[in-house]
C-alpha cells in the first residue's frame, strides 16, 4: 500500500552531504549499473536505511543487480516476501516516478510464514527471514534511474520504520537523489555540438547573466560547491571570449531550421524564483520525449503564403465557437492536403472534441473520439506536442498506453497532437531590460485547444507539417481563442438570440413583431395573474374500506382449496386446507409414547395395590416410579394437545363475513407452501364504504402538509368550519375503466412515513373515503381497480399549476450546485 507521501518532514541531516559524494564519486560510463551500485554504500548511510536493491528491467521481469546489506540467497526466488519487494519495483517503474511503500499491520504477510505459504508448494532450504524483516519493519523507498530516454534501473531503499518521524525520508527527498544520480551516471558528451553564435543584440542580455550569477553563485544547474566556484571564476573569461567571437552571420553558412534550430537570445541565467511552477512528474516525463525541436520562422514561398492567407482569411470570419472550429478543420484539411483534422477545445483540465474535418454530425461518446479527447488532454495540460509513432520508444507508459487504445480504435497509421498555445509577444528591442524582465516573468501562454492530426493513407511527415503548420499557427490560434473567448461571457446565448429577436422590429416586419410581442406579454401575464385550482396528480387503487387479510398460522402445503374469486362466505366457515406430513408423523409419535406411559403408569399403580413388596425400600421404589411416569405423563400431555392445536389450524377458516376479492386463487395457492404468518386471501365486505388508497410521490407531498398545516384543528370548531376546513383536501378521481365518470372523495388519513415502491420510488399513502357504492349506479366498482386522482391543495396561478413540477425541478438544481 503507498504511504501518504503528503505528510512534511523535515530534510534528513545528512541528504545534502549525500548529494555532493554522489556528484563526487567516480564514473564508469560503460557500466551505468556499476556506477550506481558504487553509491549504494552511502545511501544506506545518508537515509540510516539497513539495506539497499538495485534492479533492472529484463526479459519483462525484474533481475537482482546488486545489493548492500541484504542478498540474493538470502531468500527464495518464490517467497512471497520476494514477490512483495519486486511488486513495489513494477509499480514504480510502470509509473515512472519515486514512490513510498509500507506493508500496513493488518496484511497477511504479519503471520507466520507457515500460514500463508501453500500446502502444495515445494519445500525449501532457504530462509526467508531477513527478507522478511525488510518487508514488515522498513519503509520501502523505491524510485526509478532513467538514462538515454529509457528506465535504466530501479532502486529500493529499506529504511527502518522505529526510526523518528524527523529521519524519515519524504517523496521530495527521493526525487533529489533520483535527479543527482541521473546526472551523476550520464556526463555531458565531449563531442556535443557547439553552439551556434549569438548575434550583437545579445551582447547586453550576456553581461546581465554574467552579473547575476555572480550575485547569486548557488545556481539549480551545478552539481557541486566546487562546479559552481569553477563556473564563477570562468564566467568572466567566456564572456570576453564571446565578445571577441561575435561577428556578423555568415551570409554562406547553411542552417537547417529543423537539424539546428536557432536558440533563444534569452539566457537560462536570468531565472528567478517567479518561474512558473515545476510540471507534474508525468508532465515533464512528456517534455523530455514529446517536445519538438523549435523551428526557427523561414520565408515561406508565395504560393504558400496565398494559401494561408486564405486559411486566416476563412477562419477569422466568425466568432461562435463551433463555427470556427469546423472553418479551422476543413481549411486545414484541404491545406495539408492529406490526413483526418479534429479540433479540441480546453477548458479547464480536459479537451472536448468541437469539429472533425468532413464530419458535419459525429459521436462524441465512440471510442475514437473518447481516445483523442483524451490524448489531447494530455498535450494541453503538458503545453507539448505529441508525434507518433516517431516517440514510440521514448513516450511514457501512460501515453503509450492511451496512444495503443486510439490505434485500436481509429484506423490511423500515425497522429500528431500540437497545442494551440496563444503566446504574447516579445519585446524585440535588446536595450529595454524593463522589457526583457516583463517577457521573462509572463505567462508562457494560454492552452486554447489541441489540434489533432491523423494520418490516414500514409504515416505523417513531420518535416514537411511542421513548415506549413507555422504559416498558418498565428491566424488559428487567435481565431480559436477569440471564438472561446466570446463563447465563455455570461449567457452570450440569451444575448445573441435577443439580438436575432431585435433585428425583427426593423423594416417591414415591425408591425408583425409588435403584434407577436404584445401577444407573448398576454400570454405571460395570464399564466402569471390568472388563478386556477392547484391539483396534485397521482394514481392508486379503490377497495372497500372493510377487509379481512387471512394468514397461515402454521407450516404446510396448500391441500384443498374450498372457495372460489368472488364467492362470499361466513364467518368461521373451512376457506381451504392445509397437509403436513411431517406433523402427523409427530402426532403419531407422541400417540406411541402416550400408550406406552400410560401403560407403565397402570402397571406401577396395580403393583402398589398388590402390595408384593419383600421390604420398604421396594415399596418406596414404587412410589417414586408411580410420580415419574405421572410426571412423564403429563408432560407428553401437553405436548399432545399442543400438536393438535397445530393440526387443527391446518384448516384456514373466514374471520368475518364478506366476499372474496383474491383473483386468480387457484393457480396462486394450488399445492403451494406457505409458512406461519404468509397472507393467503383477503376478504371484503362490498356493502360497506369504499376508499382510495392513493401513492403520492414523496417530493410532492410537501403541497399537502402545508395545507394541513395551515388549517386549525377540527376541535372545537363549529359544523360549517370544520366543513370549509376540508374542503381543500377533496379529492376527484376517475377510474381506468371508465375514465368519463368523475367522483369525488375526502382525504382521511395520510401516512406518517414514506414507503418505497418499485415503479415510483418513495411514496406517501393517502387514504380517501368515497362512501358506499350506489345501489342504482351502472357502474359497479371491483375492488382493486386502478384510479387516477387529484388532490386539491388550495388556489395558484395557471403557469405554477401547470408548471409546478419544473419549478421543483428548477430548486433542486439550483441548491444543489449553488
Amino acid at each position: 500500500m503507498s504511504a501518504d507521501t503528503s505528510m512534511h518532514s523535515d530534510h534528513p541531516t545528512d541528504l545534502s552531504r549525500l548529494l555532493s559524494a554522489i556528484a563526487a564519486a567516480p564514473v564508469q560510463p560503460d557500466d551505468p549499473l556499476a556506477s550506481i551500485a558504487q553509491r549504494l554504500p552511502e545511501l544506506c548511510d545518508a537515509s540510516s536505511a539497513t539495506a539497499a536493491i538495485v534492479w533492472s528491467p529484463e526479459g519483462g521481469g525484474f533481475r537482482w543487480q546488486a545489493s548492500h546489506g541484504v542478498e540474493l540467497a538470502d531468500a527464495s526466488p518464490d517467497s512471497d516476501f520476494t514477490a512483495d519487494i519486486v511488486a513495489n519495483a513494477e509499480r514504480v517503474y510502470a509509473a515512472g516516478q519515486a514512490d513510498i511503500f509500507i506493508t500496513p499491520e493488518s496484511s497477511p504477510a504479519f503471520d507466520s510464514p507457515s500460514d500463508h505459504e501453500s500446502p502444495d508448494a515445494p519445500p525449501h532450504d532457504i530462509d526467508d527471514a531477513p527478507i522478511r524483516e525488510l518487508v514488515l519493519f522498513h519503509r520501502q523507498l523505491v524510485f526509478p534511474i532513467r538514462h538515454d530516454q529509457q528506465t535504466l534501473a530501479v532502486v529500493e531503499l529499506f529504511q527502518p520504520s522505529r526510526l523518528p518521524e524527523t529521519s524519515h525520508w519524504t517523496l521530495a527527498d527521493l526525487q533529489q537523489v533520483q535527479t543527482q544520480l541521473e546526472r551523476s551516471i550520464a556526463p555531458a558528451k565531449p563531442d556535443a555540438r557547439p553552439s551556434p553564435k549569438i548575434p550583437d543584440t545579445a551582447a547586453p542580455l550576456a553581461a546581465i547573466a554574467a552579473t547575476a550569477s555572480q550575485e547569486n553563485p548557488s545556481s539549480d544547474e551545478a552539481s557541486s560547491p566546487d562546479e559552481a566556484t569553477e563556473e564563477q571564476e570562468s564566467a568572466p573569461q567566456e564572456l570576453a571570449a564571446a565578445e571577441e567571437t561575435v561577428d556578423e552571420p555568415d551570409a554562406a553558412a547553411q542552417v537547417d531550421p529543423i537539424e539546428d534550430p536557432i536558440p533563444a537570445t534569452q539566457p537560462a541565467d536570468l531565472e528567478t524564483n517567479t518561474s512558473p511552477p515545476e510540471p507534474e512528474p508525468t508532465e515533464r516525463a512528456i517534455a523530455e520525449v514529446a517536445s519538438p525541436a523549435p523551428i526557427a520562422r523561414m520565408v515561406q514561398p508565395p504560393e504558400l503564403q496565398a494559401r494561408a492567407m486564405r486559411v486566416a482569411e476563412v477562419v477569422g470570419r466568425s466568432l461562435h465557437e463551433t463555427e470556427v472550429a469546423f472553418d479551422v478543420v476543413n481549411e486545414l484539411h484541404a491545406f495539408f492536403g492529406e490526413g483526418r483534422i479534429s479540433l479540441s477545445i480546453f477548458r479547464g483540465q480536459s479537451c472536448v472534441v468541437r469539429a472533425i474535418s468532413n464530419q458535419q454530425v459525429f459521436d462524441r461518446r465512440s471510442e475514437s473520439v473518447v481516445a483523442i479527447q483524451r490524448l489531447a488532454t494530455r498535450s494541453a495540460t503538458a503545453r507539448l506536442a505529441i508525434w507518433s509513432p516517431e516517440q514510440a520508444s521514448d513516450l511514457p507508459p501512460e501515453l503509450t498506453r492511451l496512444l495503443d487504445i486510439y490505434y485500436e480504435a481509429t484506423d490511423a497509421q500515425s497522429v500528431a497532437f500540437i497545442p494551440l498555445i496563444q503566446k504574447r509577444e516579445p519585446s524585440n528591442d535588446p536595450d529595454d531590460l524593463a522589457a526583457i524582465v516583463r517577457d521573462r516573468d509572463a505567462s508562457p501562454g494560454d492552452v486554447v485547444g489541441v489540434l489533432a492530426i491523423e494520418g490516414l493513407q500514409r504515416p505523417l511527415c513531420r518535416d514537411e507539417i511542421l513548415p506549413m503548420w507555422q504559416a498558418v499557427e498565428l491566424p488559428v490560434v487567435n481565431a480559436v481563442a477569440n471564438a472561446r473567448r466570446h463563447n465563455s461571457l455570461f449567457l452570450m446565448p440569451v444575448w445573441k438570440e435577443l439580438g436575432h429577436f431585435t433585428n425583427l422590429f426593423r423594416g417591414h416586419h415591425r408591425n408583425k413583431a409588435i403584434g407577436i410581442t404584445l401577444l407573448l406579454a398576454a400570454i405571460i401575464a395570464a399564466l402569471s395573474l390568472v388563478p386556477a385550482d392547484f391539483k396534485l396528480r397521482c394514481e392508486g387503487i379503490v377497495q372497500p374500506t372493510q377487509r379481512s387479510k387471512v394468514y397461515a398460522q402454521t407450516e404446510g402445503v396448500v391441500d384443498q382449496l374450498l372457495v372460489s374469486d368472488g364467492q362470499w362466505v361466513q364467518q368461521g366457515q373451512v376457506l381451504l386446507t392445509l397437509s403436513n406430513p411431517a406433523l402427523s408423523a409427530e402426532i403419531a409419535d407422541v400417540e406411541g409414547k402416550l400408550r406406552e406411559t400410560r401403560q407403565k403408569l397402570k402397571t406401577c399403580r396395580l403393583q402398589r395395590l398388590l402390595g408384593d413388596f419383600k421390604d420398604d425400600e421396594q415399596r418406596q421404589t414404587n412410589v417414586r416410579q408411580c410420580a415419574g411416569f405421572e410426571a412423564s405423563l403429563s408432560k407428553i400431555q401437553d405436548q399432545y394437545d399442543l400438536l393438535l392445536e397445530k393440526q387443527s389450524q391446518l384448516q384456514i377458516t373466514s374471520p368475518a363475513d364478506g366476499q372474496i376479492v383474491t383473483w386468480d386463487m387457484p393457480q396462486r395457492l394450488t399445492a403451494r407452501p406457505v409458512q406461519p404468518g404468509q397472507k393467503l386471501l383477503t376478504i371484503a365486505d362490498p356493502k360497506g364504504p369504499w376508499e382510495l388508497e392513493l401513492k403520492l410521490a414523496d417530493k410532492r407531498s410537501g403541497y399537502l402538509r402545508d395545507v394541513i398545516d395551515e388549517q386549525p384543528t377540527a376541535t372545537g370548531l363549529t359544523a360549517d368550519k370544520t366543513e370549509n376546513a376540508t374542503d381543500s383536501l377533496k379529492t376527484s378521481y376517475v377510474l381506468a375503466s371508465h375514465p368519463t365518470l368523475v367522483r369525488e372523495g375526502t382525504i382521511r388519513e395520510i401516512a406518517r412515513s414514506a414507503d418505497v415502491d418499485e415503479d415510483q420510488g418513495n411514496i406517501i399513502r393517502v387514504y380517501v373515503d368515497i362512501g358506499k357504492q350506489p345501489a342504482d349506479s351502472e357502474v359497479r366498482t371491483r375492488p382493486g381497480t386502478e384510479v387516477i386522482a387529484h388532490i386539491h391543495v388550495g388556489r395558484s396561478s395557471i403557469g405554477y399549476c401547470k408548471l409546478y413540477e419544473f419549478f421543483d425541478w428548477a430548486k433542486r438544481i439550483w441548491f444543489k450546485y449553488v
